[in-house]
């Protein structure tokens, strides 16, 4: 089993806890801690697996439609999530057609679901692998029971699944960042004190098909690491061999391998902007670099300082990459609500700036400047009469097409992932009774912009 020891940061005020734990033995900055919430109430009885006798005793065994909830140990301040050692048997998720080339994930009438587009992302290593979204899970048959956090597959399973403490008493706490990209997934669990405004950060790592046995963290911050500013580590990203956070309102990119933090994007570093929008290709952070009136690309790792990666000065240039292509919208004459002209440009992926070699694609571009790369495309989210669709840039060629969400049915954020084959986003179904889900389209239905 993928499993590295927790490190932690403070060794000094924190080394009772450092040793209970075996040292050695993702523009828009929302929180998804708000998301969640920590609004559970009290444990309706699903709790099989926790206070049922001794440690050593394991999950008292319900039934073969138990997912035994194990309580995660040692997290700070008595946190209670706790992680399904089954989580198939928590739902069976259902995904149903929406016409040639569409699907979506179905409700249930046990649950409240929201689909959640933040952090959620696709596997490419091969054709048949399952992408992977976070779902929010409510009871309807006990409101008193826990959120459930699961992770479900585009193949209709459950990979994981966690279920969230009560609101009170004090202390609390919630699952606030993660992501999944090509089996990886990252996440961070959020402990706090509204009493003595303490906090920590318990950030767990690893591959997929692991995660429903991961106990422990691979580092944990405390209070002295962190800010000050509550959940400060407000968007995840993942990648095979790390995990990223945007890190406010300090304006930085903490990237983390084998359980030792690296600050990105320091105020003062050459670069010196604010961190934001953030891409993890390997262990290789790139990021938009706010400035006061420019918005250039920096970037950084382990191995390299922060410092620019791409700057054309009097531009605002926001990009996206999935570590093939790298692509931005560069704004020209920004007056603090538009700009003058705007140039779509187009480069491939290359680690080192000096090997850059960037490429003008669309001379007039008319889009937005917030997209996603993927399958050597440009995409954006696009409303037009009413509705809402996917248009697309070819990388190649600079052609333009779109693909309109299917009737019934109205997409309610960016999108979460292009890659060759297919499109995934958050949206909403309006026909009967209206409930949230996720929609994948495959791109063979994009058709040529008038």
């Amino acid at each position: 089993m993928f499993l590295k020891p927790a490190v932690f940061l403070k060794p000094a005020a924190l080394l009772g806890l450092a040793l209970a734990l075996g040292c050695g033995c993702g523009d828009d900055g929302s929180a998804v801690a708000d998301d969640l919430g920590v609004d559970a109430g009290v444990d309706g009885g699903r709790d099989l697996g926790v206070d049922g006798g001794p440690d050593d005793a394991g999950p008292i065994d319900g039934g073969p439609d138990d997912p035994q909830w194990v309580r995660l140990p040692d997290l700070p301040l008595g946190c209670g999530i706790e992680r399904a050692r089954f989580p198939e048997r928590v739902f069976s998720p259902q995904w149903r057609s929406c016409g040639d080339g569409c699907r979506y994930l179905d409700s249930d009438p046990a649950f409240e679901m929201t689909p959640l587009g933040p952090g959620s992302g696709p596997d490419r290593r091969a054709a048949s692998a399952p992408s992977f979204i976070f779902v929010k899970l409510e009871d309807q048959r006990d409101l008193n029971a826990p959120v459930i956090l699961a992770l479900v597959g585009t193949d209709g399973s459950v990979a994981a699944a966690w279920a969230l403490p009560e609101r009170l008493p004090a202390p609390g706490c919630s699952i606030s960042s993660f992501a999944h990209r090509d089996g990886w997934v990252g996440f961070t669990i959020w402990s706090f004190s509204e009493i003595s405004e303490i906090e920590y950060q318990s950030i767990f790592y690893g591959p997929v098909g692991e995660m429903k046995d991961i106990d422990r963290p691979v580092l944990i911050l405390g209070p002295d690491d962190l800010p000050g500013s509550w959940n400060a580590l407000q968007h995840a990203y993942v990648s095979p061999e790390a995990v990223a956070f945007q890190v406010q309102p300090l304006g930085e990119a903490w990237l983390i391998r084998d359980g030792v933090r690296r600050r990105l994007g320091v105020a003062g570093f050459p670069a010196g902007g604010d961190v934001q929008g953030v891409a993890l290709v390997g262990d290789h952070v790139l990021w938009h670099e706010w400035g006061v009136s420019d918005v250039r690309i920096s970037h950084g790792s382990f191995d390299r300082e922060s410092a620019p990666y791409h700057d054309v000065v009097g531009t605002r240039a926001l990009f996206a990459t999935d570590g093939s292509d790298l692509a931005w919208a560069q704004g020209y004459g920004w007056d603090g609500g538009g700009y003058e002209r705007r140039e779509l440009w187009v480069a491939d992926y290359v680690r080192d700036p000096a090997d850059l070699s960037p490429r003008l694609l669309v001379p007039d571009y008319q889009g937005s400047g917030l997209g996603l790369v993927g399958g050597s495309a440009w995409m954006t989210l696009v409303e037009r009469d009413g509705r809402r669709g996917f248009e697309m840039v070819d990388l190649d060629d600079g052609e333009r097409t779109v693909i309109w969400a299917p009737p019934d049915f109205f997409l309610t954020s960016q999108p979460s992932w292009i890659t060759a084959r297919d499109i995934g986003a958050v949206a909403r179904r309006t026909a009967g009774r209206p409930f949230n889900t996720f929609l994948i389209v495959d791109r063979e239905l994009a058709e040529p912009v008038e």
